[in-house]
């Protein structure tokens, strides 16, 4: 078996991707352990808002597509958030009365009463972050995030 040489320095630490992949990783840790005493991961508080905003607007509920696009979630990873909160009762499935083969979820009231009880420990992690990165730093990181996520749209 011939061996492969790479060279020395391949360009890893330059990577944008994996760059952006540690942040994150650093970024969910900050929001998991801040969420941690409501019983919730960063990602099903994330959709408990979104829920609660689409009751908000006066919607019977989200898609799955639509909580996935939102969520940037694959749809076995979104299931698998959504399964504690649907087993605690924060959140219900209804038949989709636009189209009867897919599946709406809405916030329940007890959804919303997590929600409220969880949003000041969100709040603490955006205060530790902004701290943390510098007030400037964070808007302009939130900036380049929505730019990226525009861009890079597929």
């Amino acid at each position: 078996m011939k061996r492969i040489v790479l060279p020395v320095n391949i360009g890893v630490r330059r990577c944008t991707f994996m760059r952006a992949q540690r942040a994150a990783h650093r970024l969910i840790q900050v929001y998991d352990r801040a969420l941690e005493p409501v019983g919730l991961t960063n990602a099903q508080f994330a959709l408990l808002a979104y829920l609660y905003r689409s009751k908000g607007e006066g919607l019977d509920g989200a898609s799955l597509s639509a909580l996935a696009e939102f969520s940037g979630l694959h749809r076995r990873a979104l299931h698998r958030e959504l399964r504690p909160l649907k087993a605690s009762g924060l959140v219900a499935y209804a038949i989709n009365p636009d189209d009867r083969r897919s599946r709406a979820v809405s916030i329940t009231d007890k959804g919303c009463i997590k929600l409220n009880e969880a949003r000041p420990f969100w709040r603490r992690a955006q205060t530790q972050l902004r701290e943390t990165l510098g007030a400037e730093a964070a808007l302009e990181l939130d900036r380049l995030l929505d730019r990226a996520l525009v861009k890079l749209k597929t």
